[in-house]
């Protein structure tokens, strides 16, 4: 069964405050993500959303921060409608972006030619904390769960 967009922003809106349980991805490392980003790929059906984070974007976001130390990062997953690839048949089915801070232009733009996601825009936020000299973390989580 697909998930709809309303399960969906039940479910992301269900995860506030932080959570305890962290996921470390198996190819780097460096990245984990919360609770709430692991419902969101399981009830997506979007490990591949995770992935992408882990071995593509996360990777940009820690040299940024590491050389300046921004802020939260957002990640979008921008799932375009049947109606929108009509009018602009250029488009991919689904376009995953990355900004370095709210006012930074994008630093990375994937387009995913077919996904099963929920149409519209889903937002991701990226921390990365020292944990220690020369190691760090970069961990997703969802907007409600800062």
């Amino acid at each position: 069964m697909k998930c709809t967009a309303e399960h969906l922003r039940q479910t992301m809106d269900g995860y506030f405050g932080g959570s305890e349980k962290r996921f470390r991805h198996a190819f780097n490392r460096k990245f984990i993500y919360t609770e709430g980003v692991q419902e969101l790929a399981q009830v997506a059906g979007a490990y591949w959303l995770i992935d992408s984070m882990a071995l593509k974007i996360a990777p940009i976001y820690a040299k940024a921060w590491l050389e300046n130390r921004v802020g939260i990062g957002i990640v979008k997953l921008w799932v375009f409608t049947p109606a929108e690839r009509a009018a602009d048949s250029n488009l991919p089915a689904a376009r995953l972006s990355l900004s370095l801070t709210d006012t930074d232009p994008v630093a990375y733009v994937e387009n995913i030619a077919y996904t099963d996601f929920p149409e519209g825009e889903w937002v991701l936020r990226l921390g990365t904390d020292e944990i220690g000299p020369e190691s760090y973390v970069t961990t997703a989580y969802l907007p409600r769960e800062h």
